[in-house]
């Protein structure tokens, strides 16, 4: 009759065992040999932890992971999750499937900062290897970029009310170690009206380091008087501005305003006072 036996193993290695038959022949019981190896697989990385370096607040960096089976049975991924620090993403993850003996996949983990300063984290895989779940450590800082202008403040020349000044350049320099994304660049504040952005290479432009970007401004007093305002540019959680000013004239002028007579006999006359009317304006 046959005998049927099953092989499986709990620890890997070289394994033997005997079947032992017993019956009632004369020279029971009879045995025999069976032996097996007990196969499981490994897990390796391609590095041994995921580093960042500096990366600046608003942008990503994604690093590709690679996880090959190094053992001698089939290495099977249940789930690839990041602990702690939500700036890290598992962004792919080509690894839920049977990897076969020496078959590798990939993962892919980005680093988004949102706040500046260290972060830490925790790839976690689990997986039929003994020992499971391996982790491997992430680490990044969130920087900010540094933003420089020149100049660091446009004064213009008195202006008629109404009318148009000559363009001012500003340049902005992104002095800092990572790239900048341009987000906002604007001209804000009480008399923001009163000046204007022209050609702007700035607006939603991404500055590498040591790169820069320019824009023109100019002054349309829309009112008599000192006029002020600030032109703002701004990306990567981080902002900066420059100082704008600059004095409306108006379109008519008077002098001496206001007249002043000082004291005077009631009945009596004073001497004529001259009030000079100026044409301020184009036209």
């Amino acid at each position: 009759c046959p005998i049927t036996v099953a092989f499986a193993p709990k620890v890997q290695g070289n394994l033997t065992a005997n079947v032992v038959v017993t019956d009632n022949a004369h020279d029971s019981p009879q045995s025999f040999t069976v032996s097996g190896v007990g196969a499981v697989p490994n897990i390796s990385f391609s590095q041994p932890s995921l580093s960042y370096g500096s990366v600046g607040v608003g942008s990503s960096v994604p690093i590709t992971l690679t996880v090959a089976n190094t053992g001698a049975a089939p290495l099977t991924v249940r789930g690839v999750t990041m602990s702690a620090d939500p700036s890290y993403s598992v962004t792919t993850n080509n690894c839920m499937v049977d990897v076969q003996v020496n078959g590798s996949c990939t993962v892919v983990v980005t680093f988004a900062p949102t706040t500046i300063g260290s972060h830490t984290g925790t790839l976690v895989f689990a997986d039929n290897v003994p020992g499971s779940p391996q982790t491997l450590a992430v680490s990044g800082t969130g920087v900010p970029p540094d933003i420089t202008f020149s100049p660091s403040s446009v004064q213009f020349d008195p202006a008629v009310v109404g009318t148009t000044s000559t363009v001012r350049t500003i340049t902005a320099t992104n002095a800092g170690k990572v790239p900048l994304v341009v987000s906002n660049d604007s001209v804000e504040g009480n008399d923001a009206a009163d000046f204007k952005v022209t050609a702007d290479t700035c607006g939603g432009a991404t500055l590498q380091p040591n790169g820069a970007c320019s824009v023109g401004i100019i002054f349309e007093p829309t009112g008599n008087g000192a006029r002020s305002a600030s032109f703002v540019l701004g990306g990567n959680a981080q902002q900066g501005s420059v100082p704008l000013s600059g004095q409306g004239i108006p379109i008519v002028g008077l002098n001496p305003s206001p007249v002043a007579f000082g004291l005077q006999q009631v009945g009596s006359a004073s001497a004529a006072m001259s009030i000079t009317l100026t044409n301020n304006g184009p036209a």
